[in-house]
């Protein structure tokens, strides 16, 4: 895998330099979906697949539903008010210096190679520290605009622009796929532990399926279009297994947020089909074909790979999956979690709002609108809203949601645990 020259690291590796190799030597693959909503995997026979081997989350959430503000949370393990971006743009991430507040700082600091290739926060600054290798897709122009373009796009490869057109061979998907069993050879024959992010564009709109899928029949094109991305997935665990590396090796699936299908708006709105993600996790000591019913988000998924990868913790909001992976949960969990969005100018159709989803309810406000409350134990379509049927559980969500909104670290988590009383 290529390394970045020593100087580039020299500044922001001063206060990790004590640290050498992982207590852990389990590798980890994060395959990030875009716009994949959790229903989504039914139409991915990889992804069954793994499931069957692993774990699935059936109440897995992102707590912002928009491109930007959701990676940037899974990043650093923060939520939107505690690493600053609420917009679809990098631009906030780098203002608020969380360029050494990932992940991926702390693996590296900690002996393990990394690698990302496709989308990172919609658009790129020249250096991330944290990657060895760093492969980020671009609109054909090499700027922000068109991070989940299928042709027609710009790669940035470790530094270099490399243009894709319109060919069948340049399908990004499919190039992307390249990049990450490149980066995953190197780790492997140099006898490394590594994490490799595969950050594809799809499903998201306009869906467009390789031209391998374009006509399958009895197919959608949704389904046509993931039909690539788990093929990807179909060839990384190819590699593993030829590699060896197939049973010490963490495979995640998500989605950095769903849609909310059958609504005017389905993306970046409360409801729980834009909210919910789908998380599917493999690897080694994870019981195999269980469902976990476990409220989680996104921010638990930095934590979680320091957890397994024996790097030291950082300040996060979230909390390592690990637990509940292996079937030891702690004696308290997540009874609630935080939901937000803030009108973008990407889509300005949707207007700000706030709320919670709990076990039970969920509950948000949007700006100058008022409160919608489901009980969605009976209602999970949420064509109900009983927010005036009790006004006394609608005033204690949103003092929750409140509560929710501006907490960091440990004061978030014992507000989850504790949920609404």
């Amino acid at each position: 895998m290529k390394r970045f020259p020593a100087r580039a690291w020299t500044l922001v590796l001063l206060c990790w330099s004590s640290w050498a190799t992982p207590a852990a030597a389990a590798n980890v693959v994060l395959l990030l979906m875009d716009d994949a909503a959790a229903s989504d995997i039914a139409g991915m026979p990889t992804v069954r697949r793994l499931a069957r081997e692993g774990a699935t989350f059936d109440h897995a959430y992102t707590s912002s539903p928009m491109c930007a503000p959701s990676r940037a949370i899974v990043q650093t393990g923060l939520y939107s008010q505690n690493n600053g971006v609420t917009q679809n743009s990098v631009r906030q991430f780098v203002a608020h210096g969380d360029l050494t507040r990932t992940f991926a700082y702390g693996l590296h600091a900690a002996g393990v190679d990394t690698g990302l290739v496709g989308k990172y926060v919609n658009g790129a600054p020249s250096f991330v520290p944290g990657w060895d290798s760093f492969v980020v897709h671009q609109d054909g122009g090499g700027g922000d605009g068109g991070s989940s373009t299928y042709y027609d796009y710009v790669l940035r490869v470790d530094g270099r622009r490399v243009a894709y057109g319109h060919a069948p061979g340049d399908y990004s998907v499919d190039v992307e796929r390249g990049f990450a069993l490149r980066d995953i050879q190197a780790a492997v024959t140099a006898r490394r532990p590594f994490l490799t992010m595969l950050a594809v564009g799809a499903p998201h709109f306009p869906l467009t399926p390789a031209p391998r899928y374009a006509r399958k029949p009895g197919l959608d094109d949704r389904r046509r279009t993931l039909l690539a991305v788990d093929d990807a997935l179909a060839a990384i665990v190819g590699l593993l297994k030829r590699a060896g590396r197939y049973d010490d090796t963490y495979l995640v699936v998500t989605s950095d947020q769903g849609l909310a299908f059958h609504r005017a708006r389905s993306k970046g709105v409360p409801y729980e089909g834009s909210i919910r993600v789908p998380l599917v996790v493999r690897g080694p000591g994870v019981r195999a074909g269980t469902t976990l019913h476990q409220i989680v988000n996104l921010a638990d998924l930095a934590p979680t790979f320091l957890d397994w990868m024996g790097a030291p913790a950082m300040h996060v909001d979230g909390r390592s999956l690990a637990p509940l992976l292996r079937g030891s949960p702690p004696a308290t969990w997540r009874q609630a979690t935080g939901i937000t969005h803030e009108r973008m100018g990407s889509a300005p159709g949707v207007p700000s709002w706030q709320g919670v989803r709990t076990t039970r309810y969920a509950y948000f406000r949007f700006q100058g609108g008022g409160a919608e409350v489901y009980d969605m134990n009976v209602d999970p379509g949420q064509r109900r809203n009983i927010a005036g049927v009790d006004p006394a559980l609608t005033r204690k969500l949103a003092a929750l949601s409140n509560r929710l909104a501006t907490c960091g670290g440990a004061e978030c988590r014992r507000l989850e645990d504790r949920g609404p009383g």
